[in-house]
């Protein structure tokens, strides 16, 4: 019996359906256990909640893409696109001291203040949004509303052309992606390319013509910090398009059709909005949108959850499997939005805690909370077993999902 028949891929473009039961069994096997990628990288994924916490704070196990060259290069394979060129520079590829200033840099611009007084302009477009679909029976609610949403909201808080949404969209759904063939390889290659010229160039026009967007509010925390490179400024932007949409758009599909297979938890929140807020963790916790999970190089020999990991090795925090740990949530398969313990992991831990989860939460709760006090009697048009989630992407968003308003 082969090795892929043994330990069925918990990472890769090759994954369909639910992934949650084979990370429960990973779990079951072990709190660390070595896999492989669909190139044969060796790859060591940490399932459970205790393992999580320690990989995600550990010093030693690195965000810096120059580990993860190092890494490939040992295997003697082609290191992604991803991990090279603009999106090699942002706070998701480094360690401290980059990090602490790439951070301090964002967190000067993207302060709570800037987050909480988009409320209103996020109720306008979820509004907007909710009315254009009004006038039909039956609506795609990703292509309709879970999308444009998001990104409505980032174009407007970086201050990005909203013509330009299509565009940002093809470029972000290739920059995360699982390529597989040369002509998808090439793909990638060129959006790469293209989403960094487009923002290099928007960049280049808000030094000269600056307004009171999030992107001129980087450039100015930037000079004010050390005078970032643009290049530093273009990964930073091109890592805030993507973490400000693709995943938000998750967070909505997601929640909305974890409660749509359920409609007696459904009825329950249309019946009493107070309960938004906690069932906006919930959902991030039982089915969020980071999925696998985070990736980890050790920069040298690691124990994590008493297993020890070489030095020079990729790591892989399976967030979404330390989501479901028993040993962490009582009942850990089932939403419950009276759980009351919002300490899962979607947002990450540590130093590399998601800086954009409280805009990330402000949408969910406003987008989810809209269509229910709008369309109280909405439910699936499909039955729930043939949705399908988007394949060969980093990220757990559905294709589409097909409701019923009336």
């Amino acid at each position: 019996m082969t090795e892929a028949i043994r330990h069925p891929p918990l990472i890769g473009a090759d994954q369909e359906g639910d992934p949650h039961p084979r990370y429960a069994r990973a779990r079951e096997e072990g709190a660390v256990v070595k896999r492989s990628l669909p190139d044969g990288t060796p790859i060591w994924c940490v399932t459970r909640y205790s393992g999580a916490l320690q990989a995600l704070g550990h010093p030693d196990l690195s965000q810096r893409s120059e580990y993860a060259a190092e890494v490939f290069r040992a295997s003697g394979r082609r290191e992604p696109t991803l991990r090279r060129g603009i999106l090699a520079r942002n706070m998701l590829a480094s360690d401290p001291p980059d990090h602490t200033r790439l951070r301090r840099m964002v967190s000067q611009a993207f302060t709570a203040r800037r987050i909480s007084g988009m409320r209103d302009q996020v109720q306008r477009f979820a509004d907007e949004l909710a009315d254009g679909i009004a006038v039909h029976d039956e609506t795609d609610l990703i292509a309709s509303f879970a999308f444009p949403m998001p990104v409505m909201v980032i174009c407007e808080l970086l201050g990005v052309p909203f013509g330009d949404r299509d565009r940002l969209r093809r470029w972000s759904q290739l920059l995360t992606s699982f390529p597989v063939t040369d002509l998808e390889r090439a793909e990638v290659e060129q959006a790469v390319a293209d989403f960094g010229d487009y923002l290099g160039a928007l960049i280049s026009d808000r030094r000269r013509r600056p307004d009171d967007q999030l992107l001129s509010a980087l450039i100015a925390a930037g000079d004010e910090i050390d005078g970032l490179a643009d290049d530093e400024l273009v990964a930073m932007a091109v890592l805030l398009v993507i973490a400000g949409h693709e995943t938000t758009v998750g967070l909505i599909g997601n929640g909305l059709q974890a409660l749509l297979r359920r409609p007696d938890q459904f009825a329950r929140l249309r019946d009493d909005d107070t309960r938004l807020a906690p069932a906006i963790e919930e959902f991030l916790r039982l089915d969020g949108p980071v999925s696998p999970g985070i990736a980890r190089f050790s920069k040298r020999e690691v124990e994590i959850d008493g297993t020890t990991i070489p030095a020079g090795q990729f790591v892989f925090v399976m967030a979404p499997a330390a989501n479901r740990d028993p040993a962490r949530f009582e009942h850990p398969d089932d939403l419950d939005m009276t759980r009351g313990d919002g300490r899962h992991l979607a947002f990450g831990h540590g130093p590399h805690y998601c800086l954009g989860a409280p805009l990330a939460r402000l949408e969910g709760e406003i987008a989810i909370g809209t269509l229910i006090r709008r369309f109280p009697r909405m439910r699936l048009a499909v039955p729930a077993e043939s949705l399908r989630w988007r394949a060969k992407s980093v990220f757990r968003v559905l294709h589409e999902l097909p409701v019923k308003l009336t």
